[in-house]
C-alpha cells in the first residue's frame, strides 16, 4: 500500500485548493467549486422531515439530492447518492421540477393528481428499491443495530393533493426516498466484501441490474478533526466519491493527517500533471522521505500503528478453520475469508485466547 491517496485506477486523483470565506478546503476526484457556498460549518443535525425551502430557495429534499452534503455517521451511505449521467431518464433524476409537470392533472375543485402512468412507475420503482434495503437490512452479514433508510409511506401515492404546492412536496420527498435507497445499496456494495453472501438471489439479480457501479458519486464534506475515526478517505477515493476536506491550521500540527497535508498534495499534483500517465507514488518524492516514515505509522483511518505487522507467535491458519469479524457491542458478526483473516492479524496485531476448548484469534 503506498502511502498516498490514490484514485481507483490506483493513479493521483484530481486535486484542488479553494479558500471559501474563511475556510481552506481541499478537493479530491472532484474540484472544490462543487463545494455549495452555505457550507461554511457543519450544520446541527436536524430532523429530515420537510422544512419548506433551504438556504438557496428550493424545495429541501431536492436541494439534499443536489449538493454534495456534510459527512453523517447516520447516514453514512449518503457519499454514494448518484448523480444522473447526460442520458439518464429516470424520473427521480429529474430534479429540476418536483414532480414532471405533463404528468399533472387537476380536477374542476383545483385538486391535484398524478397521473397514474406515472404513478404505477413511481410504485414499482420504489417496491423495487426498498425490497433489496430489506434483503440487506435482513441479512446476517448486517449489523443488528446498523443505520438505514427508512421506510416508504406509500399512503399519499394515489390521493389528491389541495394545490400545486402540496404535490411538488410531495414529489420531493418521493425522490428523496428513491436515491437515498439507492445510494444506501450503493454504499453496500462498494464498502462491504462478498456484499452478495446471504441475500436472496432474486434481490442479487435486482441490484446488478441497476448497474449503480456506471453513475457518478455526489460525494462529501468531511470536518477531518470530528469525524476522522469514522472515514476511510483511501476507500471513498478508490471508490470514485469526490471528497471535499475542510482544513485548518490546526491540522497541520496533526501528524496522522501528514498524508493529505496541502503541502504533500501540492507537490503529489505538480508531479501528476508532469507525469503524463498520472502515476506517482512516495519513491517519486525522495524529498518528503521523512514525511512518509512518519506517515508509514498509521493506518488509513489516521489511527497509529502499534503494531510490527508479524503474526504472533502459536497462531495457525488453515482453510478447513471458520473466521469471522465480530462486534463485541453486538452489532455484528460476518464470516470472512482466510486471505482477510491474514490481512487483519497482519495489520492490527492479534493475541490468541484459549477458552472451552476452543482458540481464539483476537484482533486489535
Amino acid at each position: 500500500m503506498d502511502y498516498l491517496p490514490l484514485d481507483h485506477l490506483g493513479l493521483v486523483p484530481s486535486i484542488d485548493f479553494r479558500q471559501i470565506q474563511d475556510n481552506f478546503w481541499i478537493g479530491l476526484n472532484a474540484p472544490c467549486e462543487l463545494i455549495p457556498s452555505e457550507a461554511c460549518s457543519p450544520p446541527q443535525h436536524v430532523a429530515s422531515a420537510f422544512k419548506a425551502t433551504g438556504p438557496m430557495g428550493m424545495l429541501l429534499e431536492m436541494e439534499w439530492a443536489l449538493d454534495t452534503n456534510w459527512f453523517n455517521p447516520d447516514a453514512g451511505w449518503c457519499p454514494y447518492l448518484l448523480k444522473p449521467m447526460d442520458d439518464s431518464s429516470q424520473w427521480f433524476f429529474h430534479l429540476d421540477h418536483s414532480t414532471p409537470v405533463d404528468l399533472e392533472r387537476a380536477s374542476e375543485s383545483g385538486e391535484c393528481f398524478i397521473h397514474p402512468s406515472a404513478w404505477a412507475e413511481m410504485e414499482s420503482d420504489i417496491h423495487c428499491f426498498e425490497a433489496c434495503v430489506i434483503a440487506i437490512t435482513h441479512s446476517t452479514t448486517f449489523p443488528l443495530k446498523g443505520c438505514r433508510p427508512g421506510y416508504y409511506n406509500y399512503v399519499p401515492l394515489h390521493s389528491s393533493f389541495d394545490n400545486t404546492q402540496a404535490l411538488e412536496n410531495f414529489g420531493a420527498n418521493m425522490k428523496r426516498q428513491v436515491l437515498d435507497y439507492l445510494a444506501f445499496i450503493n454504499w453496500w456494495m462498494s464498502s462491504v466484501s462478498f456484499w452478495d453472501n446471504k441475500l436472496p438471489q432474486v434481490a442479487i439479480d435486482a441490484i446488478l441490474d441497476l448497474d449503480l457501479h456506471t453513475y457518478p458519486r455526489h460525494g462529501v464534506l468531511i470536518d477531518l478533526q470530528k469525524d476522522w475515526q469514522q472515514i476511510s478517505i483511501p476507500h471513498l477515493l478508490k471508490q470514485r466519491v469526490p471528497v471535499h476536506i475542510k482544513w485548518n491550521k490546526a491540522m497541520n500540527l496533526e501528524e496522522c493527517f501528514l498524508s493529505i497535508f496541502p503541502r504533500i498534495l501540492r507537490a503529489l499534483d505538480e508531479r501528476r500533471k508532469a507525469s503524463g500517465d498520472g502515476m506517482v507514488y512516495s519513491s517519486h518524492m525522495p524529498e518528503y522521505v521523512e514525511d512518509f516514515e512518519i506517515v508509514k505509522g498509521y493506518d488509513e483511518f489516521f489511527q497509529h500503528c502499534v503494531f510490527d505487522r508479524s503474526v504472533a507467535q502459536g497462531i495457525e491458519f488453515s482453510e478447513d478453520m471458520h473466521y469471522a469479524v465480530v462486534d463485541f457491542q453486538g452489532w455484528m458478526y460476518r464470516p470472512i475469508p482466510l486471505c482477510t483473516t491474514m490481512e487483519f492479524v497482519t495489520r492490527f496485531g492479534s493475541h490468541i485466547v484459549q477458552h472451552n476448548n476452543q482458540t481464539l484469534v483476537v484482533f486489535h
